[in-house]
């Protein structure tokens, strides 16, 4: 499963790029989202194991839990964006990562 963000300046890149694509084509998610409808490739064998490794993990954990997981971190993270954003060390919006306890 997967959420696909790009930004307008990566969407053109996408447009004009000669690469090859064989897994991921950005025209082609747009294009099914804008009719409405579902992805019509074949989807990956791993999506299917790891959907269900994912719903294992939440039959494990219990869903109570994974959403009150899940609150405590977009929490912690809307608390601290607006510190990182204004650090010095802060240069641009591309692919962060952060390390939260808890």
């Amino acid at each position: 499963m997967e959420i696909v963000c790009a930004s307008r300046k990566a969407i053109e890149a996408s447009q004009n790029a000669k690469s090859l694509r064989f897994v991921f084509f950005l025209k082609d998610y747009r294009k099914f989202y804008k009719m409405g409808t579902y992805w019509t490739y074949t989807t990956s064998i791993q999506l299917l194991y790891g959907l269900k490794a994912f719903l294992n993990l939440i039959f494990e954990e219990g869903l109570d839990n994974v959403i009150a997981r899940h609150t405590r971190i977009s929490t912690i993270t809307r608390s601290t964006t607006p510190t990182l954003i204004d650090s010095p060390h802060f240069t641009s919006f591309n692919f962060h990562t952060f390390t939260l306890a808890g």
